[in-house]
């Protein structure tokens, strides 16, 4: 499926949605950092993957630097991060899922899904 979208909207939308998340795990006495993202793929499950419990899903490789002098704090590492929508299975699961097959419900929670799961990444590499 596709969203109407830019590459810039996306990483604004992406950049939203990571700030968002951080903001639990941030330290204003900490070291500031810069996080770097380049999106390898995002991906919109069709209302048939949704029904057999596909998720929509952004691929990534992140790294941290020292935002002063750009020292490595965490090394490239690949993130995967999914919406966070749970269906049941049966006709439940499948009404569910088309429910909320909006491309652009979809496209939110494969976003936000993902910037929790670059977060928690972040957060284990501690």
């Amino acid at each position: 499926r596709t969203v109407n979208r830019t590459k810039a909207q996306l990483a604004s939308d992406l950049r939203a949605a990571i700030t968002r998340e951080a903001q639990s795990y941030s330290n204003p006495n900490g070291l500031p950092a810069d996080v770097n993202v380049t999106v390898e793929k995002l991906h919109l499950a069709t209302i048939v993957d949704r029904v057999v419990a596909g998720t929509s899903y952004a691929e990534s490789t992140i790294s941290v630097v020292d935002a002063a002098d750009g020292s490595v704090i965490i090394a490239p590492t690949k993130v995967k991060g999914n919406e966070e929508t749970l269906r049941g299975f049966g006709s439940l699961g499948a009404a569910g899922a088309v429910q909320n097959a909006s491309v652009e419900t979809d496209y939110k929670n494969a976003i936000d899904g993902y910037a929790k799961a670059l977060i928690a990444s972040i957060a284990a590499s501690q």
